[in-house]
């Protein structure tokens, strides 16, 4: 498990700044709405931060869920996506402790910025079924894992 700490008010900044200085999200949403067209989609960013690709998605017409376990980072996401037109929400919630079902069923899911990783291997399992339970029937599942080691 991460230190949540070292994501949180100049913590998250800098995490920003190392990762998404250039406008990063907008490249990364292009990318996955080459493949993934359909319109106005419900979906769920798990680990969603501050909301950068919450709001280059929800800009394209998607209602938006995000959630995080850093409170501030909820706050700047609300903040980002506050604006007349947006269909966003976003929850304080973690994936190890928190159940989602309640959140309905999503078309999408997206889990990028390297989220799993900073899961308890124990609780994976646990974890996957949680996001399973959200997700609709033909929904998808998109995730990215850092894998130390490879060439």
């Amino acid at each position: 498990m991460a230190n949540i700490e070292l994501y949180r008010d100049s913590g998250l900044n800098i995490y920003e700044k190392a990762h998404y200085s250039r406008g990063e999200q907008i490249r990364e949403t292009e990318m996955i709405l080459s493949w993934y067209r359909r319109k106005c989609s419900r979906i769920l960013d798990i680990g969603c931060s501050g909301g950068l690709h919450a709001v280059e998605l929800a800009k394209k017409g998607h209602s938006l869920t995000g959630i995080d376990r850093e409170i501030s980072a909820i706050e700047l996401a609300r903040e980002r996506c506050g604006k007349p037109g947006l269909k966003s929400e976003f929850l304080v919630a973690d994936l190890e402790k928190d159940e989602l079902v309640s959140l309905g069923k999503f078309d999408l899911i997206i889990c990028i910025g390297n989220v799993i990783s900073h899961i308890a291997k124990k609780s994976l399992p646990a974890v996957f079924m949680k996001i399973r339970s959200c997700l609709g029937n033909d929904g998808i599942f998109l995730f990215d894992v850092l894998a130390a080691g490879y060439p």
